[in-house]
Protein backbone atom coordinates (compact mmCIF):
# COMPACT_ATOMS: atom_id res chain seq x y z
CA UNK A 1 0.00 0.00 0.00
CA UNK A 2 1.36 3.44 -0.92
CA UNK A 3 0.06 6.13 1.41
CA UNK A 4 0.55 9.85 0.84
CA UNK A 5 0.02 12.38 3.61
CA UNK A 6 0.74 16.16 3.70
CA UNK A 7 3.81 15.72 5.92
CA UNK A 8 5.65 12.61 4.70
CA UNK A 9 7.53 10.86 7.42
CA UNK A 10 5.84 12.91 10.14
CA UNK A 11 3.68 11.66 12.99
CA UNK A 12 0.47 12.14 11.02
CA UNK A 13 1.88 10.03 8.21
CA UNK A 14 2.81 7.21 10.57
CA UNK A 15 -0.58 7.42 12.29
CA UNK A 16 -2.34 7.38 8.92
CA UNK A 17 -0.40 4.35 7.76
CA UNK A 18 -1.23 2.54 10.98
CA UNK A 19 -4.93 3.41 10.75
CA UNK A 20 -5.05 2.49 7.08
CA UNK A 21 -3.39 -0.87 7.73
CA UNK A 22 -5.88 -1.53 10.52
CA UNK A 23 -8.76 -0.66 8.20
CA UNK A 24 -7.41 -2.95 5.47
CA UNK A 25 -7.01 -5.80 7.97
CA UNK A 26 -10.53 -5.21 9.25
CA UNK A 27 -11.92 -5.12 5.73
CA UNK A 28 -10.16 -8.34 4.78
CA UNK A 29 -11.36 -9.96 7.98
CA UNK A 30 -14.92 -8.86 7.27
CA UNK A 31 -14.61 -10.17 3.70
CA UNK A 32 -13.39 -13.52 5.01
CA UNK A 33 -16.22 -13.62 7.50
CA UNK A 34 -18.68 -12.72 4.76
CA UNK A 35 -17.34 -15.52 2.55
CA UNK A 36 -17.51 -18.12 5.33
CA UNK A 37 -20.71 -20.12 4.94
CA UNK A 38 -22.75 -21.67 7.72
CA UNK A 39 -21.73 -25.15 8.78
CA UNK A 40 -24.08 -26.87 9.29
CA UNK A 41 -25.94 -25.17 6.44
CA UNK A 42 -29.60 -24.28 6.50
CA UNK A 43 -31.01 -27.14 4.43
CA UNK A 44 -34.31 -26.62 2.58
CA UNK A 45 -37.26 -28.99 3.14
CA UNK A 46 -36.26 -30.99 0.04
CA UNK A 47 -33.23 -32.30 1.98
CA UNK A 48 -33.80 -34.65 4.90
CA UNK A 49 -30.96 -35.63 7.23
CA UNK A 50 -31.45 -38.91 9.10
CA UNK A 51 -29.45 -40.16 12.06
CA UNK A 52 -29.38 -43.70 13.52
CA UNK A 53 -30.83 -42.57 16.85
CA UNK A 54 -34.09 -41.52 15.19
CA UNK A 55 -37.24 -43.64 15.43
CA UNK A 56 -37.03 -45.96 12.43
CA UNK A 57 -40.78 -45.94 11.94
CA UNK A 58 -40.60 -42.16 11.43
CA UNK A 59 -37.78 -42.61 8.94
CA UNK A 60 -39.84 -45.21 7.08
CA UNK A 61 -42.85 -42.91 7.04
CA UNK A 62 -40.89 -40.08 5.42
CA UNK A 63 -39.33 -42.17 2.67
CA UNK A 64 -42.67 -43.85 1.95
CA UNK A 65 -44.32 -40.44 1.57
CA UNK A 66 -41.76 -39.47 -1.07
CA UNK A 67 -42.37 -42.78 -2.84
CA UNK A 68 -46.11 -42.15 -2.92
CA UNK A 69 -45.40 -38.72 -4.43
CA UNK A 70 -42.74 -39.63 -6.99
CA UNK A 71 -42.71 -43.37 -7.42
CA UNK A 72 -45.94 -45.18 -6.66
CA UNK A 73 -46.32 -47.93 -9.23
CA UNK A 74 -49.10 -50.06 -10.56
CA UNK A 75 -51.08 -50.17 -13.80
CA UNK A 76 -50.98 -47.22 -16.16
CA UNK A 77 -48.44 -44.47 -16.66
CA UNK A 78 -45.51 -43.92 -14.26
CA UNK A 79 -46.45 -41.83 -11.26
CA UNK A 80 -44.36 -38.69 -10.76
CA UNK A 81 -42.37 -38.88 -13.99
CA UNK A 82 -42.55 -35.10 -14.41
CA UNK A 83 -43.21 -34.22 -10.80
CA UNK A 84 -42.02 -30.87 -9.45
CA UNK A 85 -41.04 -32.50 -6.15
CA UNK A 86 -37.42 -33.46 -5.57
CA UNK A 87 -35.90 -35.28 -2.58
CA UNK A 88 -32.47 -35.93 -1.12
CA UNK A 89 -32.37 -38.39 1.78
CA UNK A 90 -28.99 -38.18 3.50
CA UNK A 91 -28.10 -40.73 6.18
CA UNK A 92 -25.53 -40.09 8.89
CA UNK A 93 -23.17 -42.96 9.83
CA UNK A 94 -24.92 -45.83 11.61
CA UNK A 95 -27.36 -48.66 10.93
CA UNK A 96 -30.88 -48.31 9.49
CA UNK A 97 -33.45 -51.10 9.55
CA UNK A 98 -35.67 -49.51 6.91
CA UNK A 99 -36.71 -50.15 3.32
CA UNK A 100 -36.22 -47.18 1.02
CA UNK A 101 -38.05 -47.35 -2.33
CA UNK A 102 -36.49 -44.74 -4.61
CA UNK A 103 -38.70 -42.86 -7.04
CA UNK A 104 -38.24 -40.06 -9.55
CA UNK A 105 -35.95 -37.16 -8.60
CA UNK A 106 -34.94 -38.92 -5.41
CA UNK A 107 -31.39 -39.43 -4.17
CA UNK A 108 -30.42 -41.72 -1.29
CA UNK A 109 -26.87 -41.19 -0.03
CA UNK A 110 -24.82 -42.05 3.00
CA UNK A 111 -22.94 -39.28 4.79
CA UNK A 112 -19.95 -41.37 5.76
CA UNK A 113 -16.45 -41.03 4.40
CA UNK A 114 -16.62 -44.72 3.46
CA UNK A 115 -19.65 -46.65 2.17
CA UNK A 116 -19.24 -48.98 5.14
CA UNK A 117 -20.08 -46.13 7.53
CA UNK A 118 -23.80 -46.29 6.68
CA UNK A 119 -25.49 -49.70 6.84
CA UNK A 120 -28.97 -50.63 5.57
CA UNK A 121 -30.10 -53.97 7.00
CA UNK A 122 -33.87 -53.83 6.41
CA UNK A 123 -35.57 -56.58 4.36
CA UNK A 124 -35.13 -54.66 1.10
CA UNK A 125 -33.08 -51.59 2.02
CA UNK A 126 -32.66 -48.95 -0.73
CA UNK A 127 -34.22 -50.36 -3.87
CA UNK A 128 -36.20 -49.70 -7.05
CA UNK A 129 -38.98 -52.25 -7.60
CA UNK A 130 -40.97 -52.99 -10.73
CA UNK A 131 -44.65 -53.28 -9.90
CA UNK A 132 -45.89 -52.16 -13.32
CA UNK A 133 -47.24 -54.31 -16.10
CA UNK A 134 -44.09 -56.30 -16.96
CA UNK A 135 -43.76 -55.02 -20.52
CA UNK A 136 -45.60 -51.70 -20.68
CA UNK A 137 -43.98 -49.83 -19.15
CA UNK A 138 -42.20 -52.36 -16.94
CA UNK A 139 -39.04 -50.60 -15.77
CA UNK A 140 -38.55 -48.89 -19.13
CA UNK A 141 -39.50 -45.49 -17.66
CA UNK A 142 -37.71 -45.81 -14.31
CA UNK A 143 -35.44 -42.80 -14.90
CA UNK A 144 -33.91 -39.94 -12.89
CA UNK A 145 -32.99 -41.31 -9.46
CA UNK A 146 -29.76 -42.31 -7.71
CA UNK A 147 -28.21 -44.12 -4.74
CA UNK A 148 -24.66 -43.89 -3.44
CA UNK A 149 -22.20 -44.23 -0.59
CA UNK A 150 -23.64 -46.92 1.69
CA UNK A 151 -23.40 -50.59 2.58
CA UNK A 152 -26.30 -52.93 1.94
CA UNK A 153 -26.43 -56.02 4.14
CA UNK A 154 -28.03 -58.67 1.95
CA UNK A 155 -29.41 -58.52 -1.58
CA UNK A 156 -30.32 -55.36 -3.46
CA UNK A 157 -32.88 -54.74 -6.24
CA UNK A 158 -32.19 -51.98 -8.79
CA UNK A 159 -34.79 -52.33 -11.58
CA UNK A 160 -34.12 -49.12 -13.49
CA UNK A 161 -33.47 -47.69 -16.89
CA UNK A 162 -31.30 -44.69 -17.77
CA UNK A 163 -30.21 -41.76 -15.58
CA UNK A 164 -30.30 -43.92 -12.45
CA UNK A 165 -26.70 -44.29 -11.28
CA UNK A 166 -25.62 -46.65 -8.54
CA UNK A 167 -22.26 -45.45 -7.17
CA UNK A 168 -19.95 -46.18 -4.29
CA UNK A 169 -22.01 -48.97 -2.74
CA UNK A 170 -20.98 -52.15 -0.91
CA UNK A 171 -23.48 -54.98 -1.35
CA UNK A 172 -22.84 -58.10 0.73
CA UNK A 173 -25.35 -60.22 -1.24
CA UNK A 174 -26.55 -60.22 -4.85
CA UNK A 175 -27.51 -57.27 -7.04
CA UNK A 176 -30.53 -57.75 -9.31
CA UNK A 177 -30.89 -55.27 -12.17
CA UNK A 178 -34.45 -56.35 -12.91
CA UNK A 179 -37.48 -57.88 -11.28
CA UNK A 180 -39.81 -60.58 -12.59
CA UNK A 181 -39.98 -60.24 -16.38
CA UNK A 182 -40.19 -56.43 -16.36
CA UNK A 183 -38.50 -54.92 -19.37
CA UNK A 184 -35.68 -52.53 -18.52
CA UNK A 185 -33.45 -50.33 -20.60
CA UNK A 186 -29.99 -49.62 -19.35
CA UNK A 187 -28.17 -48.27 -16.35
CA UNK A 188 -24.87 -47.46 -14.69
CA UNK A 189 -22.81 -48.97 -11.85
CA UNK A 190 -19.44 -47.66 -10.68
CA UNK A 191 -16.93 -47.68 -7.82
CA UNK A 192 -18.78 -50.47 -6.04
CA UNK A 193 -18.27 -53.91 -4.55
CA UNK A 194 -20.86 -56.67 -4.97
CA UNK A 195 -19.84 -59.73 -2.97
CA UNK A 196 -22.48 -61.92 -4.58
CA UNK A 197 -23.61 -62.05 -8.20
CA UNK A 198 -24.99 -59.39 -10.53
CA UNK A 199 -28.02 -60.51 -12.52
CA UNK A 200 -28.50 -58.39 -15.64
CA UNK A 201 -32.08 -59.56 -15.99
CA UNK A 202 -33.88 -57.93 -18.92
CA UNK A 203 -31.52 -54.95 -19.17
CA UNK A 204 -31.18 -53.95 -22.81
CA UNK A 205 -27.83 -52.29 -22.09
CA UNK A 206 -25.67 -51.65 -19.05
CA UNK A 207 -22.41 -49.84 -18.29
CA UNK A 208 -20.22 -50.80 -15.32
CA UNK A 209 -16.92 -49.20 -14.32
CA UNK A 210 -14.33 -49.58 -11.57
CA UNK A 211 -16.13 -52.26 -9.60
CA UNK A 212 -15.58 -55.67 -8.07
CA UNK A 213 -18.23 -58.36 -8.38
CA UNK A 214 -18.44 -62.02 -7.42
CA UNK A 215 -19.98 -62.99 -10.78
CA UNK A 216 -22.10 -61.41 -13.50
CA UNK A 217 -24.83 -62.72 -15.74
CA UNK A 218 -25.17 -60.15 -18.48
CA UNK A 219 -28.62 -59.04 -19.55
CA UNK A 220 -30.14 -58.30 -22.94
CA UNK A 221 -28.42 -56.67 -25.86
CA UNK A 222 -25.31 -54.76 -24.83
CA UNK A 223 -23.10 -54.67 -21.74
CA UNK A 224 -19.92 -52.62 -21.35
CA UNK A 225 -17.54 -53.25 -18.44
CA UNK A 226 -14.46 -51.08 -17.88
CA UNK A 227 -11.84 -51.54 -15.17
CA UNK A 228 -13.59 -54.41 -13.39
CA UNK A 229 -11.83 -56.39 -10.68
CA UNK A 230 -12.92 -59.97 -10.17
CA UNK A 231 -12.48 -61.64 -13.57
CA UNK A 232 -8.72 -61.99 -13.03
CA UNK A 233 -9.31 -63.75 -9.72
CA UNK A 234 -12.19 -65.84 -11.08
CA UNK A 235 -11.32 -67.29 -14.51
CA UNK A 236 -14.77 -68.83 -14.80
CA UNK A 237 -16.27 -65.34 -15.22
CA UNK A 238 -16.21 -65.47 -18.99
CA UNK A 239 -18.84 -62.75 -19.27
CA UNK A 240 -16.37 -60.23 -17.85
CA UNK A 241 -13.15 -61.48 -19.43
CA UNK A 242 -13.68 -61.27 -23.16
CA UNK A 243 -15.49 -59.09 -25.64
CA UNK A 244 -18.09 -61.35 -27.25
CA UNK A 245 -21.09 -61.53 -29.50
CA UNK A 246 -23.70 -64.07 -28.56
CA UNK A 247 -27.37 -64.60 -27.87
CA UNK A 248 -29.64 -64.14 -24.90
CA UNK A 249 -33.29 -65.04 -24.26
CA UNK A 250 -34.08 -61.50 -25.47
CA UNK A 251 -32.13 -61.55 -28.74
CA UNK A 252 -28.59 -60.73 -29.88
CA UNK A 253 -26.13 -59.94 -27.13
CA UNK A 254 -22.80 -58.14 -27.08
CA UNK A 255 -20.36 -57.65 -24.21
CA UNK A 256 -17.47 -55.20 -24.50
CA UNK A 257 -14.64 -55.54 -21.97
CA UNK A 258 -11.95 -52.94 -21.32
CA UNK A 259 -9.43 -53.97 -18.68
CA UNK A 260 -8.47 -50.56 -17.28
CA UNK A 261 -9.87 -47.06 -17.01
CA UNK A 262 -7.26 -44.70 -18.49
CA UNK A 263 -8.24 -41.61 -16.48
CA UNK A 264 -10.95 -41.29 -13.85
CA UNK A 265 -11.86 -39.50 -10.65
CA UNK A 266 -14.89 -40.48 -8.63
CA UNK A 267 -17.83 -38.15 -8.18
CA UNK A 268 -17.64 -35.57 -5.34
CA UNK A 269 -19.80 -36.44 -2.33
CA UNK A 270 -20.98 -34.94 0.95
CA UNK A 271 -20.05 -36.36 4.36
CA UNK A 272 -20.28 -35.40 8.03
CA UNK A 273 -17.24 -35.02 10.25
CA UNK A 274 -16.47 -38.01 12.43
CA UNK A 275 -15.75 -35.83 15.48
CA UNK A 276 -18.82 -33.62 15.04
CA UNK A 277 -21.59 -35.05 12.89
CA UNK A 278 -23.33 -31.67 12.77
CA UNK A 279 -20.51 -30.41 10.50
CA UNK A 280 -20.47 -31.18 6.77
CA UNK A 281 -17.68 -31.54 4.23
CA UNK A 282 -17.49 -31.79 0.45
CA UNK A 283 -15.12 -34.58 -0.60
CA UNK A 284 -13.32 -34.48 -3.96
CA UNK A 285 -11.65 -37.80 -4.86
CA UNK A 286 -8.36 -37.63 -6.72
CA UNK A 287 -7.53 -38.64 -10.28
CA UNK A 288 -6.50 -42.24 -11.00
CA UNK A 289 -4.64 -43.45 -14.09
CA UNK A 290 -4.91 -46.89 -15.71
CA UNK A 291 -6.96 -48.21 -12.81
CA UNK A 292 -9.35 -51.03 -12.08
CA UNK A 293 -11.57 -51.87 -9.13
CA UNK A 294 -13.27 -49.67 -6.56
CA UNK A 295 -11.49 -46.86 -4.72
CA UNK A 296 -13.27 -45.40 -1.68
CA UNK A 297 -10.65 -42.85 -0.68
CA UNK A 298 -12.23 -39.49 0.07
CA UNK A 299 -9.60 -37.29 -1.55
CA UNK A 300 -9.59 -33.62 -0.59
CA UNK A 301 -12.07 -32.68 2.13
CA UNK A 302 -13.54 -29.17 1.82
CA UNK A 303 -15.39 -27.86 4.89
CA UNK A 304 -18.83 -26.40 4.19
CA UNK A 305 -17.55 -22.99 5.31
CA UNK A 306 -16.26 -22.88 1.71
CA UNK A 307 -19.48 -24.22 0.15
CA UNK A 308 -22.59 -22.26 -0.75
CA UNK A 309 -25.76 -24.32 -0.33
CA UNK A 310 -28.61 -23.11 -2.52
CA UNK A 311 -32.32 -22.98 -1.86
CA UNK A 312 -34.88 -23.64 -4.60
CA UNK A 313 -35.81 -20.24 -5.97
CA UNK A 314 -32.27 -18.87 -5.87
CA UNK A 315 -31.60 -16.82 -8.98
CA UNK A 316 -28.69 -17.42 -11.33
CA UNK A 317 -27.21 -14.04 -10.40
CA UNK A 318 -27.27 -14.89 -6.70
CA UNK A 319 -25.52 -18.23 -7.25
CA UNK A 320 -23.03 -16.61 -9.64
CA UNK A 321 -21.98 -14.11 -6.97
CA UNK A 322 -20.94 -17.03 -4.78
CA UNK A 323 -19.18 -18.76 -7.66
CA UNK A 324 -17.30 -15.58 -8.56
CA UNK A 325 -15.98 -15.41 -5.00
CA UNK A 326 -14.45 -18.86 -5.46
CA UNK A 327 -16.96 -20.78 -3.36
CA UNK A 328 -18.04 -24.27 -4.33
CA UNK A 329 -21.78 -24.75 -4.77
CA UNK A 330 -24.09 -27.56 -3.67
CA UNK A 331 -27.44 -27.21 -5.44
CA UNK A 332 -30.23 -28.64 -3.30
CA UNK A 333 -33.20 -30.55 -4.80
CA UNK A 334 -35.70 -28.45 -6.71
CA UNK A 335 -36.30 -26.74 -10.04
CA UNK A 336 -34.23 -23.63 -10.80
CA UNK A 337 -35.35 -21.35 -13.63
CA UNK A 338 -32.10 -19.72 -14.74
CA UNK A 339 -31.98 -16.68 -17.01
CA UNK A 340 -28.19 -16.84 -17.33
CA UNK A 341 -25.65 -19.64 -17.01
CA UNK A 342 -24.07 -20.69 -13.74
CA UNK A 343 -20.43 -19.77 -14.39
CA UNK A 344 -17.57 -21.78 -12.93
CA UNK A 345 -14.49 -19.59 -13.21
CA UNK A 346 -12.01 -20.87 -10.60
CA UNK A 347 -9.68 -23.87 -10.93
CA UNK A 348 -10.98 -27.01 -9.20
CA UNK A 349 -14.39 -25.45 -8.55
CA UNK A 350 -17.23 -27.87 -7.77
CA UNK A 351 -20.89 -27.66 -8.77
CA UNK A 352 -22.70 -30.61 -7.16
CA UNK A 353 -26.46 -31.11 -7.49
CA UNK A 354 -28.41 -33.16 -4.93
CA UNK A 355 -31.71 -34.88 -5.60
CA UNK A 356 -31.27 -34.43 -9.37
CA UNK A 357 -31.80 -30.69 -9.06
CA UNK A 358 -33.19 -29.38 -12.35
CA UNK A 359 -31.46 -26.39 -13.95
CA UNK A 360 -33.85 -25.02 -16.54
CA UNK A 361 -33.06 -22.53 -19.29
CA UNK A 362 -35.67 -19.78 -19.09
CA UNK A 363 -34.34 -17.38 -21.72
CA UNK A 364 -32.74 -19.55 -24.38
CA UNK A 365 -29.50 -19.41 -22.40
CA UNK A 366 -26.83 -21.93 -21.47
CA UNK A 367 -27.50 -23.15 -17.93
CA UNK A 368 -23.97 -24.23 -16.93
CA UNK A 369 -20.79 -22.67 -18.31
CA UNK A 370 -17.26 -23.70 -17.33
CA UNK A 371 -15.08 -20.74 -18.27
CA UNK A 372 -11.53 -20.88 -19.66
CA UNK A 373 -9.03 -21.22 -16.85
CA UNK A 374 -11.29 -23.33 -14.63
CA UNK A 375 -9.06 -26.38 -15.00
CA UNK A 376 -10.05 -29.30 -12.81
CA UNK A 377 -13.64 -28.13 -12.42
CA UNK A 378 -16.30 -30.75 -11.74
CA UNK A 379 -20.01 -30.62 -12.52
CA UNK A 380 -22.03 -33.52 -11.12
CA UNK A 381 -25.53 -34.81 -10.44
CA UNK A 382 -27.49 -32.16 -12.37
CA UNK A 383 -30.51 -32.44 -14.65
CA UNK A 384 -30.28 -29.76 -17.37
CA UNK A 385 -33.52 -28.90 -19.12
CA UNK A 386 -34.36 -26.83 -22.17
CA UNK A 387 -37.13 -24.25 -21.86
CA UNK A 388 -39.65 -22.73 -24.25
CA UNK A 389 -37.05 -20.48 -25.89
CA UNK A 390 -34.72 -22.33 -28.25
CA UNK A 391 -31.35 -22.97 -26.66
CA UNK A 392 -28.09 -23.13 -28.60
CA UNK A 393 -26.50 -25.30 -25.91
CA UNK A 394 -27.39 -26.31 -22.36
CA UNK A 395 -23.89 -26.97 -21.07
CA UNK A 396 -20.84 -25.15 -22.40
CA UNK A 397 -17.32 -26.13 -21.34
CA UNK A 398 -14.67 -23.65 -22.42
CA UNK A 399 -14.35 -21.78 -25.71
CA UNK A 400 -11.98 -21.69 -28.66
CA UNK A 401 -9.21 -20.36 -26.38
CA UNK A 402 -9.49 -23.19 -23.84
CA UNK A 403 -6.67 -25.69 -23.63
CA UNK A 404 -7.03 -27.53 -20.34
CA UNK A 405 -4.27 -29.56 -18.73
CA UNK A 406 -3.61 -33.28 -18.65
CA UNK A 407 -2.44 -33.08 -15.02
CA UNK A 408 -5.76 -31.60 -13.87
CA UNK A 409 -8.65 -32.76 -16.06
CA UNK A 410 -12.22 -31.61 -15.63
CA UNK A 411 -15.15 -33.97 -15.03
CA UNK A 412 -18.83 -34.21 -15.96
CA UNK A 413 -20.48 -36.87 -13.79
CA UNK A 414 -24.11 -38.00 -13.75
CA UNK A 415 -25.16 -35.21 -16.10
CA UNK A 416 -28.65 -35.69 -17.51
CA UNK A 417 -30.03 -33.45 -20.23
CA UNK A 418 -33.71 -33.26 -21.14
CA UNK A 419 -35.36 -31.59 -24.11
CA UNK A 420 -39.12 -31.99 -24.01
CA UNK A 421 -41.29 -33.95 -21.64
CA UNK A 422 -42.94 -31.49 -19.26
CA UNK A 423 -42.37 -28.68 -21.78
CA UNK A 424 -43.59 -29.77 -25.20
CA UNK A 425 -42.24 -26.68 -26.98
CA UNK A 426 -38.70 -27.04 -25.63
CA UNK A 427 -35.88 -26.94 -28.15
CA UNK A 428 -32.10 -27.16 -28.08
CA UNK A 429 -29.69 -27.25 -30.98
CA UNK A 430 -26.94 -28.75 -28.82
CA UNK A 431 -27.14 -30.44 -25.46
CA UNK A 432 -23.50 -30.50 -24.36
CA UNK A 433 -20.71 -28.55 -26.04
CA UNK A 434 -17.12 -29.24 -25.01
CA UNK A 435 -14.58 -26.77 -26.35
CA UNK A 436 -11.72 -27.70 -24.05
CA UNK A 437 -9.12 -30.43 -23.81
CA UNK A 438 -8.88 -32.97 -20.99
CA UNK A 439 -12.55 -33.15 -20.05
CA UNK A 440 -13.83 -36.52 -18.84
CA UNK A 441 -17.50 -37.41 -19.16
CA UNK A 442 -18.54 -40.10 -16.66
CA UNK A 443 -22.19 -41.07 -17.21
CA UNK A 444 -24.26 -38.76 -19.39
CA UNK A 445 -27.83 -39.34 -20.51
CA UNK A 446 -28.98 -37.00 -23.28
CA UNK A 447 -32.71 -37.39 -23.71
CA UNK A 448 -35.51 -36.01 -25.85
CA UNK A 449 -39.11 -36.98 -25.52
CA UNK A 450 -40.79 -39.14 -28.12
CA UNK A 451 -44.16 -39.19 -26.42
CA UNK A 452 -45.32 -35.58 -26.39
CA UNK A 453 -48.74 -34.77 -27.74
CA UNK A 454 -47.35 -32.98 -30.78
CA UNK A 455 -45.15 -34.50 -33.46
CA UNK A 456 -42.31 -32.15 -32.54
CA UNK A 457 -38.82 -33.64 -32.40
CA UNK A 458 -35.88 -31.25 -31.90
CA UNK A 459 -32.49 -31.44 -33.52
CA UNK A 460 -30.35 -32.29 -30.51
CA UNK A 461 -26.73 -33.35 -30.54
CA UNK A 462 -23.73 -33.71 -28.32
CA UNK A 463 -21.48 -31.62 -30.50
CA UNK A 464 -18.68 -29.21 -31.22
CA UNK A 465 -15.78 -30.82 -29.44
CA UNK A 466 -12.65 -28.82 -30.12
CA UNK A 467 -10.63 -30.96 -27.73
CA UNK A 468 -7.20 -32.46 -28.22
CA UNK A 469 -8.11 -35.20 -25.72
CA UNK A 470 -11.42 -36.16 -24.18
CA UNK A 471 -13.07 -39.30 -22.83
CA UNK A 472 -16.74 -40.13 -22.47
CA UNK A 473 -17.77 -43.17 -20.41
CA UNK A 474 -21.32 -44.49 -20.25
CA UNK A 475 -23.16 -42.04 -22.48
CA UNK A 476 -26.62 -42.70 -23.92
CA UNK A 477 -28.60 -40.41 -26.18
CA UNK A 478 -31.99 -41.73 -27.32
CA UNK A 479 -34.58 -39.87 -29.32
CA UNK A 480 -32.41 -37.37 -31.16
CA UNK A 481 -33.28 -36.63 -34.77
CA UNK A 482 -29.73 -36.00 -35.96
CA UNK A 483 -26.48 -37.66 -34.95
CA UNK A 484 -26.41 -38.05 -31.20
CA UNK A 485 -22.69 -37.38 -31.17
CA UNK A 486 -21.12 -34.99 -33.65
CA UNK A 487 -17.71 -33.41 -34.02
CA UNK A 488 -18.28 -30.75 -36.70
CA UNK A 489 -14.66 -29.51 -36.66
CA UNK A 490 -11.59 -31.48 -37.64
CA UNK A 491 -9.68 -30.35 -34.55
CA UNK A 492 -11.37 -32.92 -32.31
CA UNK A 493 -9.39 -36.05 -32.86
CA UNK A 494 -7.99 -37.77 -29.79
CA UNK A 495 -11.25 -38.81 -28.26
CA UNK A 496 -11.82 -41.98 -26.30
CA UNK A 497 -15.24 -43.56 -25.85
CA UNK A 498 -16.44 -46.39 -23.65
CA UNK A 499 -20.01 -47.57 -23.95
CA UNK A 500 -20.81 -45.33 -26.90
CA UNK A 501 -19.86 -45.61 -30.55
CA UNK A 502 -17.24 -43.02 -31.40
CA UNK A 503 -17.76 -40.48 -34.17
CA UNK A 504 -14.53 -39.09 -35.57
CA UNK A 505 -14.12 -36.16 -37.97
CA UNK A 506 -12.74 -36.35 -41.45
CA UNK A 507 -10.26 -33.83 -42.76
CA UNK A 508 -13.16 -31.91 -44.25
CA UNK A 509 -14.75 -29.14 -42.21
CA UNK A 510 -18.20 -30.12 -43.43
CA UNK A 511 -20.39 -31.30 -40.54
CA UNK A 512 -21.75 -34.04 -42.77
CA UNK A 513 -18.32 -35.51 -43.53
CA UNK A 514 -17.88 -37.81 -40.54
CA UNK A 515 -16.99 -41.44 -40.04
CA UNK A 516 -17.79 -43.79 -37.21
CA UNK A 517 -15.57 -46.43 -35.69
CA UNK A 518 -15.32 -48.96 -32.89
CA UNK A 519 -12.27 -49.39 -30.65
CA UNK A 520 -9.26 -50.92 -32.38
CA UNK A 521 -9.43 -54.26 -30.59
CA UNK A 522 -11.86 -56.47 -28.71
CA UNK A 523 -10.48 -55.62 -25.28
CA UNK A 524 -8.86 -52.24 -25.79
CA UNK A 525 -10.04 -48.69 -26.14
CA UNK A 526 -8.16 -46.29 -28.37
CA UNK A 527 -5.09 -44.67 -26.89
CA UNK A 528 -5.06 -40.86 -27.25
CA UNK A 529 -1.67 -41.09 -28.95
CA UNK A 530 -3.04 -43.36 -31.66
CA UNK A 531 -4.98 -40.54 -33.26
CA UNK A 532 -3.57 -37.53 -35.03
CA UNK A 533 -5.23 -34.21 -35.63
CA UNK A 534 -7.82 -34.46 -38.36
CA UNK A 535 -7.35 -38.18 -38.96
CA UNK A 536 -10.23 -40.21 -40.33
CA UNK A 537 -10.30 -43.89 -39.37
CA UNK A 538 -11.80 -46.40 -41.74
CA UNK A 539 -14.89 -48.37 -40.88
CA UNK A 540 -14.32 -51.91 -39.67
CA UNK A 541 -15.43 -54.47 -42.22
CA UNK A 542 -14.88 -57.59 -40.13
CA UNK A 543 -16.19 -58.65 -36.78
CA UNK A 544 -14.46 -57.25 -33.70
CA UNK A 545 -16.01 -60.00 -31.59
CA UNK A 546 -14.02 -62.97 -30.41
CA UNK A 547 -16.85 -65.41 -31.00
CA UNK A 548 -19.13 -65.53 -34.02
CA UNK A 549 -21.34 -68.07 -35.71
CA UNK A 550 -23.00 -68.48 -39.04
CA UNK A 551 -26.14 -66.87 -37.69
CA UNK A 552 -24.50 -64.24 -35.47
CA UNK A 553 -22.39 -61.95 -37.62
CA UNK A 554 -21.07 -58.60 -36.41
CA UNK A 555 -20.26 -55.66 -38.64
CA UNK A 556 -21.29 -52.28 -39.94
CA UNK A 557 -24.23 -51.86 -42.30
CA UNK A 558 -25.89 -48.84 -43.80
CA UNK A 559 -29.58 -48.50 -43.10
CA UNK A 560 -31.66 -45.53 -44.28
CA UNK A 561 -28.51 -43.58 -44.93
CA UNK A 562 -27.11 -44.20 -41.42
CA UNK A 563 -24.41 -46.56 -40.26
CA UNK A 564 -25.55 -49.05 -37.66
CA UNK A 565 -23.92 -51.94 -35.86
CA UNK A 566 -25.46 -55.15 -37.08
CA UNK A 567 -25.60 -58.61 -35.61
CA UNK A 568 -26.75 -60.86 -38.42
CA UNK A 569 -30.12 -59.65 -39.65
CA UNK A 570 -30.81 -57.61 -36.52
CA UNK A 571 -29.76 -54.05 -35.88
CA UNK A 572 -28.88 -52.72 -32.46
CA UNK A 573 -30.48 -49.47 -31.44
CA UNK A 574 -28.37 -46.66 -32.86
CA UNK A 575 -29.50 -44.43 -30.00
CA UNK A 576 -27.97 -46.87 -27.52
CA UNK A 577 -24.74 -47.54 -29.39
Amino acid sequence: WALVWPSPGGPRSILSATMHAACVALSLGMLGAALAQANPPLWPPSVTIFSPDMNMSMVQEQVDLAWMTNGKQGKGSPFGQFSTSHFAFLFKPGSYSVDVPIGYYTQVAGLGVSPDDVLFDGPRGPHVPCDYDPQRPGALDSFWRSAENFKRSGDMLWAVSQASPLRRVHITGDLALGEHTCWSSGGYLSNSVVKGSVDGGTQQQWFARSAEVGSWRVGGWSTVVVGMDGPKQHPEQCDLRTTTCGTSPYGPQQTVVVDEVPVVAEKPFVSVDAADTSKFSLNVPGVRLNSSGADWSAGISIPFEQVYVTWPGDSASLINIRLSLGLHVVVTPGIYALDEPLRLSSPNQILLCLGLATLQSSNGNVVVSVLPGADGARVAGCLLEAGNVSTEALLQWGDETSEGTSSNPGFLQDIFVRVGGPTNTASAETMVRINASYVIGDHLWLWTTTTVATAWRPSTTLSRCLASWAAIMGSLSPGTTSRSTAWPWSTCSRTRWFGLARVEPSTSTSPSARTMSLPSGPTKGMSPTEWTRGSAPTLPTASVCTRTSATMRCGWKRRSGRLQWSRGASFSRSSHS
